[in-house]
């Protein structure tokens, strides 16, 4: 079925793909994926008016024209803009992926010490942007990795040999994938965790962040696995690429917040870090 919009005047309109599409009341803004970039530099011109938006670099006259639905007489709309200068400005980046079997997506938060914009990662040929309160990052953080409590706790963290893993994952039964382990000290049960965590029907999600300091930016990133019955887990690689260990920690019930605060910075500089949309 065909989405529809609804008109200032309570009717309504078919969705159209290419053209992009503001709620007002939500302070939600939709746009192509392409029209991205050029919204983002029109945005930062927000004194010229929309006709002169063509004067932008790399913004052309088809591009000026499809985002006159989100325009006035003044330049872009203001809630439009709005949504588009934190972006513009974002002092922190959170790029989220999360894989389940074939499917996957891909999600950003941009923020600044003040003010944060998240985008909907379900649909890659529309960008959907709303703004979420910058204090509340973390939970943000939890409902786009679909955080809950786990099943099942394990007892302790199970780290293995990367090699070792490689290989007893190359086996041709799970028979030989468990004396592979075994062979990396691995007893039976934790072995077989480690073997269910490789399986195709667990989600995995991996989270991204950058910011501002007095120097240069800086990073971290967080790897998780939620296995269902078999638990939730950090997923954490050291060492050299061949000679590394892969550790599998589990996350206990009210952990899981915990660990995405871990991620974000406490406090930050309002420096915007160079844009990559």
């Amino acid at each position: 079925m065909a989405e529809n919009s609804s008109l200032s005047d309570g009717t309504r309109q078919p969705v159209d793909p290419d053209r992009p599409l503001l709620d007002r009341s939500r302070a939600r803004l939709r746009l192509p994926a392409d029209l991205l970039q050029p919204a983002l530099d029109i945005a930062r011109y927000q004194s010229m008016s929309i006709e002169n938006g063509a004067g932008v670099a790399g913004v052309g006259p088809r591009q000026v024209k499809r985002l006159a639905d989100i325009s006035n007489d003044d330049g872009l709309d203001p809630i439009a803009a709005e949504l588009l200068q934190v972006v513009n400005q974002a002092s922190l980046m959170v790029a989220v992926d999360v894989s389940y079997g074939p499917d996957s997506s891909a999600a950003t938060i941009w923020a600044t010490p003040r003010r944060a914009v998240a985008s909907n990662p379900f649909d890659p040929a529309q960008i959907e942007l709303e703004m979420v309160p910058v204090n509340q990052l973390p939970q943000i953080l939890g409902q786009m990795i679909v955080l809950q409590s786990p099943a099942w706790v394990a007892e302790g963290a199970i780290s293995v040999g990367v090699r070792t893993l490689s290989t007893a994952l190359s086996r041709s039964s799970r028979d030989k994938a468990l004396e592979v382990l075994a062979g990396d000290g691995l007893d039976t049960e934790q072995a077989l965790l480690v073997l269910d965590l490789q399986l195709p029907d667990v989600r995995r999600w991996r989270i991204s962040s950058s910011w501002s300091t007095e120097g240069e930016p800086d990073e971290a990133a967080l790897v998780g696995l939620d296995a269902g019955p078999s638990g939730q887990w950090l997923d954490s690689t050291s060492g050299a690429d061949g000679d590394g260990l892969r550790t599998f920690t589990p996350l206990g019930h009210g952990e899981g917040l915990s660990a995405l605060r871990a991620v974000l910075p406490r406090n930050w500089m309002g420096t915007p870090l160079q844009r990559v949309a």
